[in-house]
């Protein structure tokens, strides 16, 4: 089975993968990336949270996880953003 993937806003409202990665992290998220035994997982912290043997669909993950964040409107980005730093300060 051959799965095309297309993600048209990826370079104009996020940019590539890596930075995908970067606006999920600054939502607080302690994502890594695991690749190994024909799997790419993806944790938060020490819980696997997705785990695929296709790269794209990984890719989807973080695309879509990111476009979440960088679509939520002022003022509300910068005030997720006060509160977010808040309670990560007081875990």
């Amino acid at each position: 089975m051959t799965t095309k993937l297309q993600m048209d806003w990826l370079e104009t409202h996020i940019g590539n993968m890596k930075e995908a990665l970067a606006v999920a992290k600054k939502f607080s998220w302690k994502l890594s990336i695991d690749k190994g035994n024909e799997m790419v997982r993806i944790y938060d912290g020490e819980a696997q949270i997705i785990a695929s043997d296709n790269e794209d669909c990984i890719d989807a993950f973080l695309y879509g996880l990111a476009l979440a964040y960088v679509t939520i409107p002022e003022p509300y980005h910068t005030k997720l953003m006060e509160d977010l730093r808040e309670w990560t300060d007081e875990l």
